[in-house]
Formats: structure tokens, C-alpha cells, sequence
């Protein structure tokens, strides 16, 4: 058996949704379809599923182990189930659809917070961009020449 991982993003785990919803969206890119969603014995709480494309004979696999220490995910394909051989290739276009499908959705979005002072000119920036600003820029005398 070859096992592709698939890199999970560290600063935002995602959640058994967000996984199962990238998954179903690289299938449908990818033209492969979903025959069997059940669980590994060997990962107790995991989710796996078989992919096949089209009629063609071959199955790739991909499964989710949400651990309460981590995330796991990857991509495999055994070696008597590879087909015409599409399965190799197709085994590490899907951990890469499904890693750009991640990206664009996870369920927690970054909050981004401005401060805004109604006593002060600069209303509207945000706290660190306006403190960044030199003061008296116009005072400050120019770098000499060698």
C-alpha cells in the first residue's frame, strides 16, 4: 500500500465537516465518485472512504482521523487495486484538491479588530498602522552623503 498524507493546516485544525466538505468538492473536480464511506477499525473514530473514477477498475482511499491530539489525514491506493493504473497519479492530485479545497473552507475565519478614536486625526486606521508612523517626519534632517 502507497499513503499519500495530506498536510493539514497547523493554525487552524479543520473540523469533520470542513473535511468531508473539501473532500466532496475534490472528488467532483477531480471526476471521481464516492462508493463506500465507513470507518477503520484500526482508527477508532475515523472516517474512510473509496473513490473510483468512472467504470474504470481501481480505488483510491482516502481517510480522516480526527484524535483528540490531532488531526490525520491521507490518500492511499494498494497495489492490487491500482487498475489501468490511474490511481497513481490520481492518488497525490487528491491529497493536493484537497488540501486547496481546506484553504477555502474552514469554518473559522480570522476576526480582525480596528481601533478607532474619535479623539484623534488619524479615525478609521487601525491601532499598530498608526503608531508605525514617524512623528515628525517633516522635522527629521536628511541622511548625509559620504
Amino acid at each position: 500500500m502507497t499513503t499519500v498524507p495530506i498536510n493539514l493546516p497547523i493554525s487552524v485544525p479543520p473540523t469533520d465537516e470542513d473535511f468531508t466538505t473539501a473532500l466532496n468538492r475534490a472528488t467532483e473536480s477531480l471526476g471521481l465518485t464516492i462508493t463506500l464511506e465507513s470507518t477503520l477499525t484500526s482508527y477508532a473514530g475515523s472516517i474512510h472512504w473509496h473513490l473510483k473514477q468512472g467504470t474504470e477498475a481501481g480505488t483510491v482511499e482516502v481517510t480522516w482521523w480526527n484524535r483528540p491530539d490531532g488531526q490525520r489525514a491521507w490518500v492511499s491506493r494498494h497495489a492490487n487495486r491500482t487498475g489501468s493504473g490511474w490511481t497513481i497519479e490520481m492518488a497525490g492530485k487528491l491529497a493536493e484538491e484537497i488540501i486547496r479545497q481546506l484553504a477555502g473552507h474552514l469554518t473559522w475565519q480570522p476576526q480582525l479588530h480596528t481601533y478607532r478614536s474619535p479623539a484623534r486625526a488619524n479615525v478609521g486606521t487601525p491601532r499598530n498602522e498608526a503608531r508605525s508612523r514617524p512623528r515628525h517626519h517633516a522635522l527629521a534632517s536628511p541622511c548625509p552623503r559620504p
